[in-house]
């Protein structure tokens, strides 16, 4: 069954999808706790929710929307916190498609203020959805991104996680282990090891099975935010003629 998306105010959810929220978490996780995942919900201003045909929670991902400064110049800030799909629909490209339009519309609010993406990354697929689709991302592979960039986006991380983010790896590590992708969906399929980017993600962070996060940050302009709507419009399209006998490829 294809997803639909749709992104609500946090303050808007019931309890009941609070809760199909955390179990979709702790299905998918290792570590989640409770009290922590509905803390940190509520810190968040927005959530994608994906459902299916339906109606079902099948994923989601929460938003909150920072206003900082870089280089003398105001900037808007995007943080992606708690996402999740569930595996059975691995390969929609629901999520990306609601990104994108949510992005899209904080950019033309303000579209002379640079637009920033500030992405955790404990798992390869997410990892892959900001760099197959945002050109500007750090770090990835031939990234050269300016000093001030780098230091912007240490200083953002260290402002929300303190010393458990390490500016000189890039890696958000918390000493009690929490929040592990489970072990029969972590592991990068031996065909998506081809991609170099997933070859750089498991080098940059080598023990994302224990839960430790590559921090990036993802500048996004407007022709990139329109490039990358068009493209995963498309792909979901494509996904919906593909044969349902034909399994999605898991990197694109």
């Amino acid at each position: 069954m294809s997803l639909r998306s749709r992104v609500v105010p946090r303050s808007s959810l019931d309890e009941a999808r609070r809760q199909r929220m955390l179990v979709l978490m702790q299905a998918s996780y290792e570590g989640v706790d409770a009290a922590r995942f509905f803390a940190d919900l509520d810190a968040k201003h927005f959530v994608i929710i994906l459902e299916d045909d339906v109606g079902a929670l099948m994923g989601f991902s929460t938003l909150l929307l920072l206003k900082d400064s870089l280089d003398g110049h105001p900037v808007d800030v995007v943080f992606s916190g708690d996402t999740v799909i569930d595996p059975a629909h691995w390969g929609s490209k629901a999520l990306q498609t609601a990104f994108g339009r949510f992005c899209l519309t904080q950019k033309l609010r303000n579209p002379r203020r640079e637009l920033y993406w500030l992405l955790l990354s404990k798992g390869f697929r997410t990892y892959l959805m900001a760099v197959n689709y945002f050109p500007r991302t750090f770090p990835k592979p031939g990234a050269r991104p300016s000093p001030s960039r780098v230091a912007f986006r240490d200083r953002l991380a260290t402002s929300l996680w303190g010393k458990s983010y390490h500016p000189a790896t890039a890696i958000l590590h918390h000493d009690e282990a929490r929040d592990r992708v489970r072990a029969q969906l972590s592991p990068p399929p031996p065909e998506a090891l081809d991609h170099e980017a997933v070859r750089f993600f498991v080098d940059k962070n080598p023990h994302f099975e224990l839960g430790d996060e590559l921090v990036c940050l993802v500048q996004l302009p407007l022709r990139d935010l329109l490039r990358a709507l068009v493209r995963a419009t498309a792909k979901a399209v494509e996904a919906q003629l593909r044969p349902h006998h034909r399994r999605p490829r898991v990197v694109t």
